[in-house]
């Protein structure tokens, strides 16, 4: 088993490895004191390295997967990773507005009405996110330059900011409390006065000590996951639209086991994969 591992593992560090080298040999290259080129040498050029080029091309694959994605996320934001940067991509569909327009026999650049959309006036209340009437791709827009998503998070902001037991609900009471300390002892509440309560204070300096040991998990840290295959995959899962592997797992009072294929022509099956420590 620990063989197996090993020769998964080691082509890819040293792929990685080699890549790093292709990566800096150029730098070095200008950094030393090397002679000064003619004339027909810098048209002609000088042969390509065969090492150097093998390694461009194994660090061009590896930085396609997602392990390689990850390797170049955390080398260079560490655990400031987010979104467009390492495995974090857009969600991907087959139901996106293309195939949408399609449906409703509508062109892609135009817009979808009322009248063409053959769902009920619920699922197209829910999909006209600006409700004006018409689906556009903008209501499909879920990038993190979406004015509605900006719109959305500020109001989610606030919403947080009145509701003092995080129960996800504005009773009367959070909202009366809420008045009170905006307006300052008024019976009123002016753009201002909401305006200042919706604006976070700024924090307070943190000791140096307790900010670094709030900071998120090192680079070896990561690296270390990486090579463990907790951070990253070594091995590429089902791409949009394959057919999802077969596999068997146990029930987790160890009892039985469910091999997924078992189910695949009775119903439809949703497979949720995430972290529920």
């Amino acid at each position: 088993m620990l063989l197996n591992r090993s020769c998964r593992v080691l082509p890819a560090l040293s792929a990685v490895f080699w890549g790093i080298i292709a990566l800096i040999a150029p730098y070095g290259a200008v950094a030393a004191e090397a002679p000064p080129r003619s004339n027909a040498e810098l048209v002609i050029g000088f042969p390509p390295i065969p090492e150097i080029e093998a390694a461009r091309l194994a660090f061009d694959r590896f930085k396609k997967l997602e392990v390689g994605e990850m390797f170049i996320a955390i080398i260079e934001h560490g655990s400031d990773m987010g979104p467009g940067t390492g495995w974090f991509h857009p969600t991907l569909s087959r139901y996106d507005w293309n195939w949408l327009a399609k449906r409703c026999g509508v062109d892609p650049s135009a817009a979808i009405p009322r009248d063409k959309f053959p769902g009920s006036d619920k699922a197209f209340d829910r999909l006209d996110r600006d409700h004006d009437g018409l689906i556009k791709p903008d209501d499909f827009d879920w990038s993190e330059s979406s004015p509605y998503l900006e719109r959305f998070y500020m109001e989610n902001m606030r919403f947080r900011m009145i509701d003092s037991n995080s129960n996800g609900q504005v009773s009367s009471i959070e909202w009366a409390r809420f008045f009170q300390r905006a307006a300052k002892g008024k019976s009123f509440l002016t753009p201002d006065d909401l305006r200042e309560a919706f604006t976070p204070r700024p924090a307070p300096a943190a000791d140096p000590k307790q900010a670094a040991a709030s900071e998120g998990p090192s680079r070896a840290v990561l690296l270390k996951g990486l090579a463990e295959g907790e951070v990253g995959s070594w091995f590429e899962g089902p791409k949009l639209n394959d057919k999802a592997p077969d596999f068997t797992l146990t029930t987790h009072d160890g009892k039985e086991q469910i091999t997924m294929s078992q189910f695949r022509r009775d119903k439809p099956i949703v497979l949720v994969f995430g972290s529920f420590t």
